[in-house]
């Protein structure tokens, strides 16, 4: 039993961290794709398709990204996140209350993410981007936002303000999500 295979095996986290440089760019070129970790789980880039592919768990769904507008301020795309599900999340908009399982997730705009990618995907040379001063980076890990510190907290004031409730304090918990695996607000 000592040989089994182990599907694990396959994904060496370590790997996209050391790669820098040419190596990573070779690497790319040959077909790798980037990885980005969300809270802890692993997600390959795809920009041909718009997603993040969960790496090593075939039990995750992918997160599509394809569809989000970048902020043009930051140029940055932002998503809400189940972190017990692990999903993507749209929030409904007569919300009351914040939900304690959902962040807010931040990532690099598509060309940040995978230039070599958006350069095949826009029909440009595999530089292109990389060329134009747009760093490639095999592994990153998502900047992470509680509810609290967004926008989405004088939301849910303004909306708890309507209904005749006390609006939550900044530095307060949000609700814990008692329901198994709801989607919020579809």
């Amino acid at each position: 039993m000592e040989n089994e295979f182990n599907p694990q095996d396959l994904f060496d986290i370590n790997v996209y961290k050391s790669l820098k440089g040419k190596e990573a760019v070779s690497r790319r070129v040959d077909g790798l794709q980037p990885v980005i970790d969300i809270k802890g789980q692993p997600y390959f880039i795809n920009v041909h398709f718009g997603l993040l592919e969960p790496a090593n768990n075939f039990l995750i769904e992918p997160i599509r990204i394809g569809d989000i507008q970048m902020d043009q301020q930051t140029k940055k795309l932002s998503f809400y996140f189940d972190t017990s599900t692990k999903e993507r999340v749209d929030i409904d908009e007569a919300i009351t209350e914040l939900p304690g399982n959902v962040v807010r997730v931040e990532l690099p705009n598509l060309y940040y993410l995978d230039p070599i990618g958006m350069a095949r995907r826009n029909e440009k040379d595999l530089l292109y981007y990389k060329n134009d001063g747009i760093p490639l980076r095999m592994y990153r890990v998502a900047t992470i936002i509680p509810l609290q510190k967004t926008e989405l907290l004088a939301e849910v004031n303004e909306n708890r303000k309507r209904s005749g409730m006390e609006p939550l304090q900044p530095g307060g918990k949000g609700k814990q999500n008692t329901q198994k695996k709801r989607r919020m607000g579809l």
